[in-house]
């Protein structure tokens, strides 16, 4: 794998992601894969981190996001990368991208939060038609959030890589998102699929003792904490859950488990991929329903199944796409209850390595595959979005000389030009080059 350019050096990337400690929710999915991917990036990459906090992470180049124009502008980065998730600690990573494009790797594609702020009123989609050579006038009367469909089809289309960590949102960019800045960089495919890495755990334990459910989902009806509990009330056998939950969970689930009569629980807080990776050594069966659009099961499933551990999901979205035997699948339904219940039975009398489950994840989420595979990607993509960010410097200059002359009509006709904040927030909030003035 080339390693270098031809004068010799690495290829620069601009690394945005929230990162591990500080005030980044111990659950984030970018932080996590940030800490599991950087060492290996950087074996082939300059790397300099840019998030929301004014610390250090490791002994990594890292910087406030806001200075990312100023050190891009000392030494130009040849690529630039963003980690989107539904988190509020990575909206700097959705604002950023409309100010300099690059890859994104989304975790998630459809959002329970709304766009920041600064961006409700943003122009993407006069900027998207510019930047594919359509002939659009730059607007001139404040624009209106479209909040019609929870889908960021903004991130989406100003994508000019687009990857995702879930394969059932890489089917909704297909079906939903039309035209897209990954039209003009000639990469084949337009997008990828790429997982969130995860290593395999020696904690497969017999059902000698005490057998142990766990599980890592919420107390919302979406993670089907109410079907696992009355099923688990159901059980005959002694049975134990281990539930991991975040601390502002832990009294909703509380009620939940009082209400099912269920009371051999043990509450670990702090959920995160790390803390559920210390927590498998201890369970006999993992239980990963979900039935939502929202969120997934990464990296939580494929940690249980490099585990080896027997494993239970929901027959919805991504979890679809698993190979036969990897997972017992639920059907969503009245009939939910009854086939949890069954198959918690069932491994209370023949507990067995989940060799099917393992083997796929072996296959498909290593940390080292998940790196190589992203090495060569971002290689494959330098020199097309290097052409792509020299189209998109144009449109800058394009857009600077509408707003000079929006500007100096204002003054010519002796009313008050807008102020700077409002040129910000309103007409051209996605323009890096305001920012830097």
């Amino acid at each position: 794998m080339r390693s270098a350019l031809s004068n010799g050096r690495k290829p620069r990337i601009a690394w945005f992601s929230p990162l591990p400690g500080g005030s980044t929710p111990v659950g984030s999915k970018a932080s996590y894969t940030s800490a599991c991917l950087l060492p290996f990036i950087c074996e082939s990459f300059e790397v300099e981190l840019f998030h929301n906090e004014f610390r250090r992470y490791q002994n990594y180049p890292t910087h406030h996001y806001l200075s990312a124009f100023e050190r891009h502008q000392q030494q130009p980065f040849d690529l630039f990368l963003y980690q989107v998730e539904d988190l509020p600690c990575a909206n700097f990573v959705r604002a950023h991208l409309g100010l300099i494009p690059g890859v994104v790797w989304f975790h998630d594609l459809l959002f329970t939060t709304r766009c920041p702020d600064g961006l409700l009123h943003s122009p993407w989609e006069v900027t998207l038609q510019k930047f594919l050579g359509k002939d659009v006038a730059w607007p001139t009367e404040e624009l209106w959030p479209d909040v019609s469909s929870p889908v960021d089809r903004r991130a989406a289309s100003l994508a000019l890589l687009p990857i995702f960590s879930n394969p059932w949102a890489h089917s909704e960019y297909l079906r939903s998102i039309e035209q897209s800045f990954a039209e003009t960089t000639n990469i084949r495919p337009h997008s990828y699929y790429l997982p969130i890495p995860a290593e395999p755990t020696k904690s497969f334990v017999q059902n000698t003792g005490e057998f142990t459910v766990g599980f890592a989902g919420t107390a919302r009806i979406e993670a089907r904490s109410h079907v696992l509990l009355q099923a688990l009330s159901e059980v005959q056998s002694p049975v134990k859950l281990l539930w991991l939950l975040d601390e502002s969970e832990r009294g909703p689930a509380q009620a939940l488990c009082k209400e099912f009569s269920v009371n051999s629980v043990e509450f670990v807080t702090k959920r995160s991929p790390e803390r559920w990776q210390e927590l498998l050594p201890r369970i006999n069966l993992a239980i990963h329903t979900l039935f939502s659009v929202f969120g997934s099961t990464a990296p939580y499933l494929s940690l249980s199944l490099l585990a080896k551990l027997p494993a239970v999901t929901t027959r919805f979205g991504a979890t679809e796409l698993l190979p036969p035997g990897a997972t017992t699948s639920i059907e969503p339904g009245d009939s939910e209850v009854t086939q949890l219940r069954t198959v918690i039975e069932k491994q209370l009398r023949e507990s067995s390595p989940n060799e099917i489950g393992y083997g796929y994840g072996c296959e498909t989420f290593l940390t080292r595959d998940i790196a190589a595979e992203l090495t060569t990607l971002l290689f494959r993509a330098q020199q097309p979005l290097s052409q792509a960010l020299n189209r998109w410097t144009a449109l800058e200059s394009e857009a600077r000389g509408a707003l000079l002359r929006s500007i100096q009509g204002a003054r010519a006709a002796h009313t008050t030009p807008p102020s700077d904040t409002d040129l910000l927030g309103k007409s051209f909030s996605e323009l890096g080059w305001l920012a830097a003035q």
